[in-house]
């Protein structure tokens, strides 16, 4: 392993991640943690996400406040994201994390200098439109967003597909620049990687970082086997979402009638399912005791890449 030590990083995200609330946060606190095990000294910035408790007092974390991270947590603030992307031409999913807050927690990170700032999500990729930043850019793209955004825009209802359709094309345009504007892209896909040269970023540009699996804490005892299937998400997110209707449309009824079904994570709640094999756990405490409590685990994904 390098050393970069004395090394200055800005990374810029979404949400602070520290929570590991889903698996984006996983990724990005991932990142953040063995940048600093080789050395590097790096500051956090994020939103927090409403509802959360206090944050630890620690220097390195640059807050822009509390933030509905959720949609479905969001209300009429949903409505009005979406209006001012219309106005602005700009993505709805970039406007929703965009506010004065923000620019100004990042400048107080970055107001003793920096020699990179990681744009973590393209959710966050507007920063690199902000004047007067002139650090070097590394960008890390979670997913290839406007892939997912045109899958998601083929089904629906016309104004879902006519609203998701164009945030494909907005996003199309983002990702494009950013590979522009940053020196090196990180994707954690080959696919996401193809589809980016795609765009014109030069390979050379784009590295594909395969994030290890995080080991379960055996000093805990491990749980009985509770559950038969297991299956775990931020079921909010629409792209996950898809997913998991898709399983419970599609395979439940395959499933012999005595097998158990368990879905956690944020949205598992208000899934819609009354099948009496089905426990809607939403948020567990503990991923990897939930994991261990299931004899088998499925992963719905027909939408997207990422962790």
């Amino acid at each position: 392993m390098f050393s970069v030590s004395g090394l200055r990083v800005v990374f810029a995200t979404t949400v602070l991640p520290d929570e590991r609330a889903n698996g984006g946060e996983i990724c990005s606190q991932e990142f953040i943690d063995v940048l600093r095990d080789i050395g590097a000294d790096v500051r956090v910035v994020g939103y927090e996400r409403v509802g959360r408790g206090p944050l630890q007092s620690d220097p390195s974390v640059y807050s822009a406040g509390p933030w509905f991270i959720e949609m479905a947590d969001a209300g009429w603030r949903r409505t009005l994201w979406l209006a001012r992307a219309f106005i602005t031409h700009a993505p709805f999913t970039q406007t929703k994390f965009k506010g004065t807050a923000y620019v100004r927690a990042l400048r107080n990170a970055l107001r003793d200098g920096a020699d990179i700032l990681i744009i973590d999500h393209a959710h966050i990729g507007w920063i690199a439109e902000l004047p007067d930043l002139s650090t070097r850019k590394l960008f890390i793209a979670h997913n290839l967003e406007h892939s997912l955004y045109n899958s998601i825009a083929q089904q629906g209802s016309i104004a879902k597909r006519a609203i998701y359709a164009r945030e494909a094309r907005q996003l199309e345009d983002k990702e494009a620049a950013l590979g522009v504007e940053c020196k090196a892209i990180v994707t954690l896909s080959n696919a996401d990687r193809d589809g980016f040269a795609r765009l014109g970023v030069p390979t050379d540009k784009i590295t594909v970082i395969d994030l290890p699996g995080q080991a379960f804490d055996l000093s805990k005892l491990a749980p009985p086997k509770s559950y038969d299937i297991g299956l775990i998400g931020s079921w909010q997110w629409e792209v996950n979402r898809q997913g998991i209707l898709w399983f419970l449309a599609e395979v439940l009824s395959h499933l012999p009638n005595d097998l158990t079904v368990a879905i956690a994570g944020s949205g598992s709640e208000t899934l819609s399912t009354t099948d009496r094999r089905v426990f809607k756990l939403g948020r567990v405490p503990d991923a990897g005791q939930f994991m261990r409590a299931c004899r088998a685990l499925a992963v719905p994904t027909v939408v997207g890449s990422g962790i």
